[in-house]
């Protein structure tokens, strides 16, 4: 049966839709069956995937009833269900349904057994699609950068967290927070370390051991569509994001 892991913060550009990916190509990396779902409109992800989203089935088409699989793309990269802009249009849509938040949990039900890990790319908002995503999920990453301004974003995404464990999905567990981007060397970074310490256990959570190193490599990696793990193995980030993912699938042993 899948895990399903939802990396979400409602800031853009902290290093959300990197996470997704380097999860979902990394997983696959360590042997394990892995589905990227890209449920953020600006579909980074699947153009990293080099998802077809003009011609073929995606994941607004699974939210107007099309099966799951029949959305799922087989990549070079691995396999995912992409989005597409229209996803935008989603708190417009199903924000007054009463099934608006779970159509994503339920669409999930028949892939669940064709899966060891499900990672949910969501977008920089607490809209329907993050809803979606974390009443699905079973578990939750969140990526923040060494700022001042990703603190407020933590504390604004704990209580869209706490409100969906109580109407939605009581199982929700937060995994841990994830620092991207990250420069031990400035004064800043080590003080808001220290912080995010502090705002993990508030959360009843971790602080990540790993941290992800900033580098030119990333970002080249999705300019060419390829695997960070592919296009630039021995960058800091491909060994900060491999050591993360040993680090979490330790964590899950325990």
């Amino acid at each position: 049966m899948a895990k399903i892991i939802a990396v979400a913060n409602q800031k853009g550009g902290i290093g959300k839709t990197t996470t997704a990916i380097a999860l979902s190509t990394g997983f696959a990396r360590k042997g394990f069956k892995t589905l990227l779902i890209d449920a953020d409109p600006q579909s980074n992800a699947s153009d990293t995937f080099k998802a077809d989203v003009e011609n073929s089935l995606t994941l607004q088409d699974v939210f107007e009833g099309v099966p799951i699989k029949e959305a799922i793309q087989k990549t070079e990269i691995g396999d995912i269900v992409p989005g597409d802009l229209r996803l935008s249009n989603a708190d417009r849509l199903y924000s007054n349904s009463p099934k608006g938040f779970y159509i994503l949990k339920e669409a999930l039900t028949p892939v669940l057994k064709s899966y060891k890990y499900i990672i949910i790319d969501t977008p920089p908002s607490l809209g329907v699609m993050t809803l979606n995503a974390l009443t699905a999920a079973d578990s939750l990453i969140i990526p923040v950068f060494a700022e001042r301004f990703s603190l407020k974003g933590i504390a604004q995404l704990s209580e869209t967290i706490n409100e969906t464990k109580k109407y939605s999905n009581p199982n929700l567990t937060i995994d841990g927070i994830l620092l991207t981007c990250y420069d031990g060397r400035t004064i800043l970074a080590r003080t808001l370390k220290n912080t995010l310490q502090e705002f993990s256990q508030m959360l009843n959570t971790k602080l990540f051991d790993t941290k992800i190193r900033r580098s030119v490599a990333m970002g080249e990696s999705q300019n060419e569509q390829e695997s960070i793990f592919n296009y630039a193995p021995s960058s800091t980030t491909a060994l900060d994001y491999d050591a993360f993912i040993i680090e979490y699938l330790e964590g899950m042993k325990k």
